[in-house]
């Protein structure tokens, strides 16, 4: 591999590595255009386990934003680890996969954590890297009833 290709390499990786930040942060954070701004047109958001998928930049915002209303959202936090992205320069296309803390904060102030694994798709267009699949599965999750103090704030 040439040293121009090893540096291409790198570059996809950095920006790949920027998408599954800014999801986090876009969603977390009720930031609708920045969550937008990771998918490709016509993208896929795959929630396995429930066998929901929704397609296209729009209904993948829209399920985003009805998730903070129908559960009664008050904060929302995730951590993303262990990522592992493979990337195809000749073909414009890589694989993520990196798995998934999410803790969120409902309306009785009582306290969701998540654990899942995300499985990618991306492809470069017109020199940008985007998301065109995720794949969230391998969901478990519990309840840590409000504290105390969190019933406080």
């Amino acid at each position: 591999m040439t040293l121009l290709a090893r540096i291409e390499r790198l570059e996809a990786e950095s920006a790949i590595r920027r998408l599954m930040a800014d999801y986090c942060h876009g969603f977390d954070k009720r930031e609708w255009d920045r969550f937008a701004s990771v998918w490709q047109d016509g993208a896929v958001w795959a929630i396995v386990d429930a066998g929901l998928e929704f397609v296209g930049v729009p209904a993948i915002v829209a399920q985003g934003k009805s998730m903070w209303i129908e559960h009664g959202m008050l904060q929302s936090h995730h951590h993303n680890a262990n990522a592992v992205i493979d990337v195809d320069l000749g073909a414009a296309v890589a694989n993520g996969m990196t798995d998934v803390h999410v803790n969120v904060q409902l309306a009785d102030r009582s306290w969701q954590r998540q654990i899942a694994t995300y499985v990618d798709r991306y492809e470069r267009r017109d020199g940008v890297w985007k998301m065109v699949r995720r794949e969230a599965s391998g969901t478990a999750h519990w309840t840590i009833p409000a504290s105390e103090n969190d019933r406080q704030a």
